[in-house]
């Protein structure tokens, strides 16, 4: 398991979602699931933002997580601001960019992949003027 916080929340509303570069093992995933079920009972807004995209599950976690997205449904659209993915520019960005477009319906709040961390801080920073109580 990895030392770094995959979800971090020492910045909140702003929660960065970082993620290794190789597939979370079944505890990291479970541990990832359950911050964000935290961040929801917290009951107030924020946003993700997340370097590298979408950390990939394993097969059964993969599983858990749609179940539990599927079910939180309600509270997401109300909690989350949105998400932004810092992508740098190249293929994989604009392979982002397709899934995201491809997928967007299935996300109950926004969601942009942005080229830096800066342009992603001050998206996040206008989602959250929108979530505001």
């Amino acid at each position: 398991m990895t030392t770094t916080p995959i979800l971090d929340t020492r910045s909140f509303p702003l929660v960065w979602l970082r993620a290794p570069a190789r597939p979370l093992d079944a505890e990291e995933a479970k541990a990832l699931i359950a911050g964000l079920i935290r961040l929801l009972d917290g009951e107030r807004p924020y946003v993700v933002i997340s370097e590298g995209g979408s950390p990939a599950l394993p097969r059964d976690e993969e599983r858990s997580f749609a179940l539990w997205f599927k079910s939180d449904r309600d509270r997401l659209a109300r909690l989350c601001g949105g998400m932004a993915m810092v992508i740098p520019p190249g293929p994989a960005h604009d392979d982002a960019v397709r899934q995201v477009a491809k997928a967007a319906a299935a996300y109950p709040y926004p969601v942009a992949v942005i080229p830096d961390t800066d342009t992603a801080m001050a998206w996040a920073h206008s989602r959250l003027e929108r979530t505001a109580p």
